[in-house]
């Protein structure tokens, strides 16, 4: 009769021992579970400045997350290539990506604003300043984007580009008839209102678009000729302003699928946008040198460059710019979206800096 009690006194024990042990496994699984994966998709290598800036943001946020956010980047399009982005966010392939001007056309109106034509243009990192102010101030940018499926994540302008050329040297808008020119998405329009025969090409068409004589010229930006090689090829440089500010900057963006974005609580929304903030920062100054590079480059080689500074010289330019932006606000009103006060909107930003 005394053993009874120490048998079940023992069996007790083991039962609180193995019930221990299952509450600890069961919170361990707990802990992985509240640990939030995004993957993020780079169609490009990852040694562009927006690559290593991609990375920035990756650490950044596991760091700031203290590990509760994990981030699975994937480069050179391993997962989604440049004109399978939008798609790919979409249908959470992958949770974030990068995207470039010529896809965020192809989708989206009213956030084509980031490549109507400019007149003016501060640096880099005041255009990207604007921008963001520009999303804050316009709530129907982010409700277009939304629309299919995904929201703006961030952003970098790119530099302000001009025409870089091979074998031909157009100085007014009546030298563009007929010449094969590669501009970032909408952008292309303006060009085709002079009557070039203007394209949107896969970055990674670029060199060989050139080098075979499918283009003769490309609105890019500098840093844009240094990391597709094109300078190699170019004779010819046609800026605008005596800066050579540019007429167009355009935008990369990160976009993040909209249902991705709407399960990350508050402070995990935070920052992951700060993350890619910040990353776009480091992007900006790692563009720098590239830009730097392509000019020294081109100099060294004796190109030749051009500069508009004059009013009467930038006059026929820009009321190709005037036409083409009034172009886009009659087609972006008539879809129904804010067009005039957005882009009024996004110029009195970009004048403030």
């Amino acid at each position: 009769m005394k053993r009874i009690p120490a048998v079940l006194l023992a069996f007790a024990l083991t039962a609180a021992l193995f019930a221990g042990c299952g509450s600890s496994n069961q919170a361990n699984q707990g802990n992985q579970d509240s640990v939030v994966t995004l993957k993020v998709n780079n169609f490009a290598p990852a040694a562009l400045p927006f690559g290593v800036g991609i990375d920035h943001a990756a650490e950044y946020i596991e760091r700031e997350s203290n590990g509760a956010i994990k981030v699975e980047v994937y480069h050179d399009g391993t997962l989604l290539g440049f004109n399978d982005t939008y798609q790919g966010v979409r249908q959470k392939v992958a949770d974030i990506g990068i995207v470039g001007p010529a896809a965020t056309d192809s989708v989206v109106t009213l956030n084509s604003v980031f490549t109507t034509m400019q007149k003016y243009l501060p640096k880099p990192q005041e255009v990207t300043d604007a921008c963001y102010e520009l999303i804050d101030l316009v709530p129907e940018l982010q409700e277009e984007m939304e629309t299919v499926g995904v929201r703006w994540l961030g952003l970098y302008a790119l530099f302000g580009s001009s025409l870089h050329c091979r074998g031909i040297k157009p100085l007014t808008p009546d030298d563009m008839k007929g010449v094969g020119i590669e501009a970032l998405g909408g952008v292309s329009g303006y060009f085709a209102l002079m009557g070039a025969n203007a394209l949107t090409l896969d970055p990674a068409d670029y060199y060989l678009s050139m080098e075979r004589g499918v283009i003769q010229a490309q609105a890019v930006h500098w840093p844009g000729l240094d990391g597709y090689k094109c300078i190699e090829l170019t004779d010819y440089h046609l800026m605008f302003g005596a800066d050579g500010g540019g007429i167009f900057f355009g935008i990369m963006g990160y976009i993040i699928n909209a249902d991705t974005w709407h399960s990350l609580s508050p402070e995990h929304q935070k920052i992951v946008w700060d993350g890619f903030r910040s990353g776009s920062t480091l992007t900006i100054d790692l563009d720098y040198p590239s830009a730097e590079y392509s000019k020294n480059y081109a100099a060294e080689q004796g190109q030749e460059f051009v500069y508009l500074s004059t009013p009467e010289e930038l006059a026929p330019w820009y009321e190709y710019i005037d036409q083409f932006n009034a172009l886009w606000v009659e087609n972006v009103a008539a879809a129904g979206f804010p067009a005039q006060s957005t882009l009024d909107k996004l110029q009195e930003l970009l004048a403030k800096y």
